[in-house]
């Protein structure tokens, strides 16, 4: 399952957009407000209408588009997403509010075919594609609740469940993986033998760790434990790292918000393969297909970590379609151009220089339309050198270094020396000028 294309007239702040997608990754940047956000909201509202068919989830209230949708200089709204299936090919989702007939789903002939292919996929307990959708600031660790427990025509389908990211689906992920720990740990105790591992478990281990090597250069074991705070006797369970070779282990609720964010995503990606995987399939979990959308994915990571993260996921799960946005250069700097969406007032355009292993300055210059330094010292800087040009009196050179050295006191992010250095130059030229 593959989103090839979106069709949108007046949803939100976009008029009109049209946009084929690659089939593996695609990057939307643009400042703030300029439709990165609503690009994916577009495309998940779509996928949730036509998965609820299948698995509805009635908690997932900012799903639901209602009218309030709608350009504010329109009164309809409309968005076609082409979505592709290896056994069926194209099909149309269609969704639109307003004169437009309120809300038509499916408009395809195709459909009614692929819904009989789809139920018949189910019933031979085939893998189905995971889709996921992590909004902005989403990828924390959350605590152990209890939610209820649903049942599914499959249990492939509680993955669809999880569509959008919240608390609930990272303790649905602490649960899960504790349940097969147990469940482990039984075939273990049984066929007295603790080398057997479960392959749902195997595969999620085998991500995190994988993912931890990349980032960190340290092999680590993902396991739960049992904790008992000070002053309590009640235990409380939470997640670990166990470093090889040493043994030292880790609590991941007390990691680095950066962390925290790169091992849940990864291992959630990982617990929701797991569970969209049918008993009929035979092969390994991460190379499943799937959809998953990120907003604003350089959240509390290190500018280190931003530059890994992309290729990260690609290497980690090379069938998923990832659709992510950033402001980041260094996220920037991983993708190559033919991935990148540049988004400007709610329009959308791919953009025309190479981006991978492009330096910050050049990227937030050229691409992101920023200046590497606040604007207030690009300025005084800008004047310092057409003054230079001029060949005004040093006077007046030394009046900007002076503006800039209060601007210093109040942000010790520019060091003014180097201005200095071509004060200097710039009187020796002048002296030697005179003689």
């Amino acid at each position: 399952m593959k989103v090839k294309r979106i069709e949108i007239q007046n949803f939100k702040g976009i008029v009109e957009a049209n946009i084929d997608f690659n089939s593996n990754l695609n990057v939307f940047i643009g400042s703030n407000g300029a439709g990165k956000t609503t690009i994916l909201e577009a495309i998940v509202a779509n996928i949730y209408k036509f998965t609820s068919q299948f698995a509805a989830v009635n908690k997932f209230q900012r799903l639901h588009t209602t009218s309030e949708h709608i350009n504010y200089n329109a009164n309809f709204y409309k968005v076609d997403l082409v979505v592709t299936f290896a056994k069926i090919g194209e099909v149309l989702i269609t969704q639109t509010k307003g004169f437009l007939s309120g809300e038509e789903l499916i408009k395809d002939e195709k459909f009614q075919k692929f819904t009989t292919h789809f139920s018949q996929r189910l019933e031979e307990n085939e893998t189905v594609p995971i889709i996921k959708y992590y909004p902005s600031s989403s990828v924390t660790y959350a605590g152990h609740t209890n939610p209820p427990q649903k049942v599914y025509r499959t249990a492939q389908l509680e993955a669809w469940a999880n569509l959008l990211h919240d608390d609930i689906a990272y303790s649905k992920l602490f649960r899960w993986f504790v349940d097969y720990e147990v469940r482990e740990l039984r075939k273990q105790r049984d066929a007295t033998d603790f080398e057997i591992e479960l392959t749902e478990l195997k595969h999620v281990r085998e991500a995190i760790s994988k993912a931890l090597k990349i980032l960190k250069g340290k092999d680590y074991i993902i396991k739960s434990d049992e904790i008992k705070r000070k002053g309590n006797h009640s235990l409380i369970p939470v997640l670990t790292l166990q470093e090889k070779g040493n043994g030292r282990t880790e609590i991941l609720d007390n990691k680095s918000d950066g962390e925290k964010a790169v091992i849940t995503l990864i291992a959630d990606i990982a617990y929701n393969l797991s569970i969209a995987h049918g008993a009929a399939d035979t092969t390994d979990y991460l190379v499943s297909p799937g959809i998953v959308l990120i907003d604003e994915i350089e959240a509390h990571l290190h500018p280190n970590w931003q530059r890994e993260i992309i290729p990260l996921l690609r290497q980690l799960f090379p069938n998923i379609q990832f659709f992510i946005t950033t402001h980041s250069p260094q996220v920037i700097a991983s993708v190559n151009s033919e991935n990148i969406f540049l988004c400007e007032n709610f329009e959308f355009s791919k953009i025309n220089i190479k981006s991978k292993g492009l330096d910050s300055n050049s990227l937030l210059k050229y691409v992101f339309n920023a200046t590497e330094r606040p604007r207030r010292y690009v300025d005084l800087i800008e004047q310092f050198e057409a003054l230079m040009e001029q060949e005004v009196e040093i006077e007046k050179l030394e009046a900007i270094i002076d503006k800039v050295k209060i601007l210093e006191q109040e942000d010790q992010g520019t060091d003014v020396s180097e201005l200095e250095l071509q004060l200097e130059a710039y009187k020796f030229d002048m002296a030697h000028e005179v003689d």
